[in-house]
């Protein structure tokens, strides 16, 4: 394997910094009302900030639930953040069922198929991850955020296309390599 596919993948997780609970948490003010979904999304949220993925995870679960039957747009919102804790928490499999209900919910949000294509990739899917970045780019996010995507789309395609690799490879070489070297989070915050 080539030493620059031995770089951290940029795993980008949008609400690591924050970005996706704040702006549901903005969505559930501006309504005015209490949604059924909010007290869980509010408890999900105070769990998340203290980095307490396995407490907030179920509570995105069930606000995302909540959003969904009563046709709320946020529930894929809530599942990008139930597929960021569990990602967190390297649950790999959940986390690609959590995305692929943000991605039912919204197919338009760019957020979901990020967390898709990083669960994806971790599962040694590197063909479909690609796909999933690649969504996700055309979905038109931030440009910093983009910037993270095309990083990790980029580096997909260098261990998918690397001879001496396989799919299976970032498995293999244990999730701790795709960590961020600044604070060993999930996260963009570190250097692109």
């Amino acid at each position: 394997m080539r030493a620059a596919a031995l770089l951290p993948l940029l795993l980008l997780l949008c609400i690591s910094r924050g970005n996706s609970a704040h702006s549901a948490r903005s969505t559930a003010a501006s309504t005015g009302s209490s949604p059924p979904y909010k007290k869980f999304f509010e408890q999900a949220s105070a769990f998340f900030d203290e980095q307490d993925y396995a407490r907030a995870e179920p509570l995105f679960a069930a606000a995302g639930d909540a959003a969904k039957a009563a046709g709320e747009r946020v529930a894929a919102m809530c599942f990008v953040n139930q597929a960021s804790c569990l990602a967190h928490l390297q649950q790999w499999d959940a986390s690609l069922a959590a995305s692929d209900k943000a991605v039912a919910s919204d197919s338009t949000d760019w957020r979901s198929w990020s967390n898709h294509g990083l669960a994806l990739f971790n599962l040694g899917r590197a063909h479909e991850a690609a796909q999933s970045f690649q969504t996700s780019l055309d979905r038109g996010p931030p440009a910093e955020d983009a910037k993270a995507i095309r990083k990790n789309l980029n580096n997909v395609k260098d261990l998918r296309d690397n001879p001496a690799g396989d799919e299976g490879a970032a498995r293999a070489a244990g999730a701790a390599r795709w960590r961020c070297s600044c604070c060993l989070c999930f996260c963009c915050c570190c250097s692109y």
